[in-house]
């Protein structure tokens, strides 16, 4: 296990930091599409609900303030959704997507990079990941998080980035065009949301469109 500069990184190295930039912007994604739902709970423009919500920057409470206006705008029509059902295999919604990406972005944005340096019958390959900053104290057990792991940090954080705009859209009742949409929507955004969605759900990478 040893650090990495720019000259001395592994082959996979241009790929790691890439899918951390990756990462990072769909992450912002997450947010933007957090501050219009901020937005139109507070009936405001985006620009100026912008102004209070990126300035909490404790993620815990960003959350606990958008659940409380969601509460007095619906009440608990969005309850399974957003919180899903307690005491069933769906009780986990959307923000605690929300909350898992919350901390997974921590650790992709402040875990260091270091490599794995294998030597096997006379040849040398190395591997490059993130992991915790006090990985020099050499513990027994490494956490990494590894291209992998940012791919699919990714995924997830498209499909509830995408999720809270259709939320958004649904609550407002802006969702008009399409019937067949329409109430497809108003049926999902009352029941859990879960990960990966299945094959019936419009956002997932299986669907067909009837």
């Amino acid at each position: 296990m040893t650090s990495t500069t720019p000259s001395s990184e592994p082959e996979n190295g241009t790929s790691l930091h890439l899918w951390r930039a990756y990462c990072i912007n769909w992450y912002g994604m997450i947010e933007q599409n957090l501050n219009s739902l901020f937005a139109n709970l507070l009936q405001s423009t985006p620009q100026l609900a912008g102004i209070v919500f990126y300035r909490i920057t404790n993620t815990s409470s960003r959350n606990a303030v958008i659940e409380s206006l969601i509460e007095q705008r619906h009440g608990s029509k969005y309850e399974a959704y957003l919180n899903g059902i307690p005491n069933t295999p769906n009780r986990k919604g959307l923000f605690s997507l929300i909350r898992q990406l919350d901390q997974r972005r921590n650790e992709i944005v402040h875990w260091h990079t270091l490599h794995d340096v294998v030597m096997d019958a006379g040849k040398t390959t190395s591997t490059l990941y993130l992991t915790k900053p006090n990985a020099w104290s050499f513990p027994t057990e490494v956490q990494k998080i590894t291209v992998e792991d940012m791919q699919a940090f990714c995924e997830k954080a498209t499909f509830t980035a995408k999720s809270i705009a259709h939320f958004d859209l649904t609550a407002a009742g802006w969702i008009t065009d399409e019937t067949a949409l329409r109430d497809a929507w108003i049926e999902i955004c009352q029941q859990p949301c879960i990960y990966p969605p299945p094959d019936t759900h419009p956002l997932s990478p299986n669907y067909k469109a009837p």
